[in-house]
């Protein structure tokens, strides 16, 4: 400790006490203790998602000043959903202002429903450990399967920047009915047949037992209604992109699950660079198989591609 002073009040003090709630995508409540200085005339307020105080329009969310001295609450809107905000807040007193209050307060808007598209390479999100589970904003996590399965992000296995997402469990009869599974942000039908998911993976081993399923829910519990839109085997241990188009659906969450893979061996994969956006305007169709498979011919048939301007297919 050093330079401490016992002194006479600040003639403009800011106020104290400040607080936030009734947090919604695009509003929240401020409040605040008035400041014991007796020059207050008003109080001026900030809420900012960067910047200082008083630094401009950048990163300014929301400002004003209140109508009198005995104004200590106001509601803010034109917020941003999934945003970190601090709120600045500091007396003026006739023609003069005073010092910002040094103790400010942050808060994050709700999450908001996404309309159009987003992007997700977890460098901005706090790792986490096998028993302390972490995911984007916005993003869900279910764990149900309890010896052993979790997910994190870490600061390691990454494709790109420095932190990658982990997915990991253990396969046996008694967790079969048991899943681990990342989930997107609520969007809006999936895209109603007009997305893709573009994302890149990879595994510790080159089993073929590493089942990644691609699954769609109307929900983020356990107890909502998956439906797998595609199991990709992660065979790999350097990454892999991979594309998946979106049928048609009123599902709004997309997800990563480990499902159980009929063996008794561990699934360990870690996901970078995840892309929810606009469906390529060729996209190659899908469900490829061959059936009457003879000694010199055989079957190949496919779903029709989701790309509405595709006007043929090569084989």
């Amino acid at each position: 400790i050093d330079n401490v002073f016992y002194e006479d009040f600040d003639t403009c003090l800011y106020p104290s006490n400040l607080s936030v709630a009734g947090i919604t995508q695009t509003t929240a409540d401020i409040s605040w203790t008035a400041s014991v200085s007796t020059s207050v005339t008003a109080y001026e307020y900030e809420v900012r998602s960067s910047g200082a105080p008083g630094s401009g329009a950048t990163g300014l969310g929301a400002s004003g000043v209140t109508a009198n001295a005995t104004t200590t609450s106001v509601q803010v809107i034109g917020l941003n959903p999934s945003i970190n905000y601090t709120v600045y807040v500091r007396s003026i007193c006739g023609a003069s202002t005073g010092k910002w209050i040094p103790t400010t307060i942050s808060f994050f808007t709700l999450c908001g429903i996404v309309t159009t598209t987003f992007s997700e390479n977890f460098d901005t999100t706090a790792t986490g450990t096998s028993s302390s589970p972490t995911y984007p904003l916005c993003w869900s996590y279910i764990d149900e399967v309890t010896s052993t399965g979790y997910g994190y992000v870490e600061a390691a296995a990454a494709q790109s920047g420095a932190n990658s997402y982990r997915l990991y469990r253990t396969n046996s009869t008694a967790n079969a009915a048991q899943n681990v599974v990342l989930m997107s942000p609520e969007t809006v039908d999936l895209g109603s047949g007009t997305k893709q998911l573009r994302f890149s993976a990879v595994a510790t081993n080159t089993n073929l037992t590493n089942i990644l399923q691609i699954v769609r829910s109307n929900g983020v519990t356990s107890a909502d209604t998956f439906t797998v839109v595609q199991e990709v085997v992660i065979n790999h241990t350097t990454y892999k992109e991979y594309i998946i188009p979106i049928s048609q659906t009123t599902d709004d969450y997309i997800g990563f699950r480990l499902a159980y893979n009929n063996s008794t061996a561990t699934v360990d994969v870690n996901l970078d660079d995840i892309f929810y956006e606009n469906l390529s305007p060729c996209i190659f169709p899908g469900n490829l198989a061959v059936t009457n498979i003879t000694p010199t011919t055989g079957t190949i048939s496919w779903n029709s591609s989701l790309a509405t301007g595709v006007t043929g297919y090569e084989y």
